[in-house]
């Protein structure tokens, strides 16, 4: 590939994209009174890894960088927590179910 210009070039930005999208997807299939429950929880956990990915690449100082991988591993950390919480409270629709699949990402 050679040298790496641009955060998208990235394959653990590009996972933590597809991650983001099907998680967005695998949401919507959750009840509305999660809406401001879990489903919010699972949204922002989400979404900001690839932001810190991208922060991470354009940091210079080692400590820098270190500190925006730890971010953007806490996000995937309890983004993992949300995708086994449904499941035992029997939130997870038929066709949430099927994307299961996703959990096997993070």
């Amino acid at each position: 590939m050679g040298r790496i210009l641009h955060f998208r070039q990235l394959e653990v930005w590009r996972e933590s994209h597809r991650l983001v999208l099907m998680v967005y997807q695998v949401t919507r299939g959750f009840p509305g009174d999660e809406r401001f429950g879990v489903v919010s929880q699972m949204r922002r956990a989400a979404i900001s890894i690839p932001p810190n990915i991208a922060e991470w690449f354009k940091r210079r100082r080692i400590q820098d960088k270190i500190r925006f991988y730890n971010i953007s591993e806490g996000s995937l950390e309890e983004l993992k927590y949300f995708f086994d919480f449904p499941e035992r409270t029997r939130t997870l629709t038929t066709k949430t179910r099927r994307h299961k699949g996703i959990s096997s990402r993070c």
